[in-house]
């Protein structure tokens, strides 16, 4: 594929992007309108993260109304984000796929998280036959846009917080198009990452090295009250509630270790990613022993694996934000 045809044929020919800029006026604004938390639905999933790929503009309309309509309209994705789901698994089963196929049944449009173990697939129509797919997760092109409507026009309440730079070129920049190896690469992504059940998901070391190093960012946060209220349905705090913003640095460290298969995903509590419970006076201790392999032998990227072993990528780091350092260990 060369890159910039495919682009030039859906802006020129489908005229794509302006139509999904209307689409998601009209899609997002309605739902907003209707009691409840609005719908999270394979044809949002797909136009959100087309417009991402195709730096699609969906601040394009100037206007500080409109800008503040569309944070309107996100609002419930971001900040009752729990009721969404963003996994293909249930997040406590510690080892995937679980080789054991279950039914797969159309999926419906869903406001509630769902913690059962099935197929996200939907249905869809293509060169006269009918296929099943898992499309991209709305809600995680939800942040990304909502901050971008964020740093395009700061309300009184996050201005001098959040930046005001138009010109910044993150990873999907409305003025620079990503190469076609990351489309590709998303695309295998979700062509393995389908059910529970039976998709082998990628190689293990398939993102290896895009953690790596050193991050800045932004985190949004209601207060507490704020928070239970929103947890117990109040969708006028999430529609209107004030939130505040901190930002955060991070500094990650990559370690790619041999581990028999069946010992992926460590043996420790899964909420500390299987890694063992430490008090914070041995959590720089914990962190050296991560960086050389907690116990297993470090891989080198191209090696071959031997039957019943495969290899993993340990993240150990600090991050700091209003809170004093601390200590970030993941896999």
């Amino acid at each position: 594929m060369v890159d910039g045809k495919n682009i030039w044929f859906l802006a020129n020919v489908c005229q794509f992007q302006n139509w999904i800029i209307l689409y998601f006026k009209d899609d997002t604004l309605q739902d907003s309108l209707v009691p409840g938390y609005p719908k999270d639905t394979g044809d949002k999933a797909l136009g959100m993260w087309c417009s991402l790929l195709s730096g699609t503009d969906l601040s394009a309309i100037q206007s500080p109304a409109d800008i503040d309509e569309k944070i309107f309209t996100l609002r419930p994705y971001v900040f009752a984000c729990a009721k969404y789901d963003i996994t293909y698994a249930p997040w406590h089963h510690r080892r995937l796929p679980l080789a054991d196929p279950g039914v797969h049944p159309v999926i419906t449009p869903s406001s509630e998280g769902d913690i059962t173990v099935r197929s996200k697939a939907v249905p869809y129509g293509r060169f006269g036959y009918t296929w099943r797919r898992a499309p991209p997760h709305f809600v995680l092109g939800a942040y990304l846009v909502f901050f971008r409507l964020l740093e395009r026009q700061p309300s009184p309440s996050q201005a001098g917080i959040i930046s005001n730079d138009k010109a910044r070129q993150g990873l999907f920049s409305v003025s620079r198009i990503l190469p076609s190896v990351y489309h590709d690469r998303e695309w295998q992504r979700n062509s393995v990452c389908q059910d529970p059940n039976t998709s082998p998901g990628l190689p293990p070391l398939t993102f290896m090295g895009d953690l790596n190093g050193y991050w800045r960012g932004t985190f949004l946060f209601y207060d507490f009250e704020m928070y239970r209220q929103i947890i117990a349905g109040d969708m006028r705090a999430v529609y209107t509630g004030q939130f505040s913003a901190q930002n955060v640095e991070m500094q990650l460290k990559e370690t790619v270790i041999k581990i028999r298969k069946d010992q992926v995903g460590g043996e420790g509590p899964l909420l500390l990613a299987g890694f063992n419970e430490v008090g914070e006076e041995q959590g720089e201790r914990e962190q050296q022993r991560i960086e050389a392999g907690y116990g297993y032998e470090l891989a080198q990227t191209d090696e071959a694996d031997q039957e019943g072993w495969t290899k993993e990528i340990l993240v150990s780091g600090r991050v700091r934000y209003f809170l004093p350092v601390i200590r970030l260990a993941d896999r």
